[in-house]
């Protein structure tokens, strides 16, 4: 209480005092704030951040060093000048509007450092992710930032003279809906783009089928996706019209193994053939094939008795998507070799005339 009582006398005593002497004990306070904050983040902060296995901290911590050590000062030159000098006053708008304004630069050359550093540390692991080529929207993020910053900086800086920049905001503000309005279809498919990144329908290297092409996926972009179809023809289809296609992944129908695929193929052979018989060539068939895998689905049904057959359905995987029509190739003209070798019939569509 006797404390809180004399520290007030002072602080009334002080108030009345000459200008130089409060300039003086201002000074002499903000010089002592500014030793025994950098004593602090120098000595029990900074070893308190090395303990920490993840190094972004201390680097971080570089990058507001600049601020520590001087932000302290200023803020305290600020405080002084004001509280001693009337406001609008040289003396006030010389020292105590320029800390500030160097307070201001200092923070925005800290952000900024932190922007250009930390960014492409968020951007690379997200590439990794979702293996999207994001080095164009780093960029444009990086820039948009560096000129808020720097914007925000020089306008607070005006401020403290007084300067109005209501007329450069409201400018600024206009000029930003015109670009948004010119860029509404670039910002749906950016949109578009960054939804997919999070929902991952595919990535580069799996076989898909989407819009009508069928193909391999060769390059994700944040506006389009590219597909190199079986005929080397590279199909460029923009991410706003995937967002709302049917996407067959080839890739991701199997968890264990995702390059495995289903084969499947109906086969017709005519009606005298022994069902038995012609199962037992087909699987021989496909237990030999160097594209098949052992599958417990793997199976040959008697699908249907037609007019001109039988119909049989074989149900087969391969190891590898990327081999499948190899493997329906050698699959189809082992059947062929062998059906003739054991006299089965492959029928083809005909028309028989009878006469009475």
């Amino acid at each position: 209480m006797v404390t809180s009582v004399a520290l007030s006398a002072i602080w009334q005593d002080l108030n009345v005092a000459e200008w130089w002497i409060r300039l003086s004990v201002g000074l002499a306070l903000s010089v002592i704030g500014t030793i025994i904050i950098n004593i602090i983040a120098k000595g029990p902060l900074l070893k308190f951040i090395s303990i920490s296995e993840n190094k972004l901290d201390d680097r971080l911590f570089e990058h507001f060093r600049p601020l520590i050590n001087v932000g302290s000062l200023l803020v305290g030159t600020w405080l002084t000048f004001n509280w001693v000098f009337e406001s609008g006053t040289i003396p006030q708008l010389a020292f105590g509007g320029g800390s500030v304004i160097l307070l201001l630069w200092i923070s925005a050359k800290c952000l900024s450092n932190i922007v250009v550093e930390f960014i492409p540390i968020f951007f690379s692991h997200w590439d990794d992710d979702t293996e999207i080529d994001l080095i164009g929207i780093q960029n444009g993020v990086i820039a948009v930032s560096n000129v808020v910053i720097w914007s925000a900086a020089i306008m607070m800086s005006l401020s403290q003279f007084d300067i109005d920049v209501t007329a450069v905001v409201a400018s600024a503000t206009v000029l930003s809906l015109v670009v948004g309005m010119a860029l509404q279809e670039s910002a749906s498919g950016l949109v578009a783009g960054a939804l997919m990144a999070f929902d991952k329908p595919f990535k580069r290297g799996d076989k898909v089928i989407v819009a009508g092409t069928k193909g391999r996926i060769t390059d994700i972009g944040l506006l389009s996706t590219s597909i190199k179809t079986g005929e080397e023809r590279m199909v460029i289809i923009p991410n706003k019209q995937l967002a709302t296609e049917v996407i067959e992944n080839y890739a991701q129908g199997n968890t264990d193994n995702p390059e495995q695929m289903n084969l499947r193929h109906r086969l017709q052979v005519g009606k005298q053939s022994d069902p038995v018989i012609v199962k037992q060539i087909i699987m021989d068939i496909l237990t030999e094939c160097e594209y098949t895998m052992e599958h417990e689905k793997t199976e040959i049904l008697l699908y249907d008795i037609l007019d001109s057959g039988l119909m049989f359905r074989i149900d087969c995987w391969i190891s590898d998507y990327n081999e499948e029509r190899r493997a329906r190739d050698w699959i189809l003209c082992e059947i062929i070799k062998r059906f003739n070798e054991s006299n089965i019939e492959l029928p083809y569509p005909h028309i028989e005339i009878s006469k009475d």
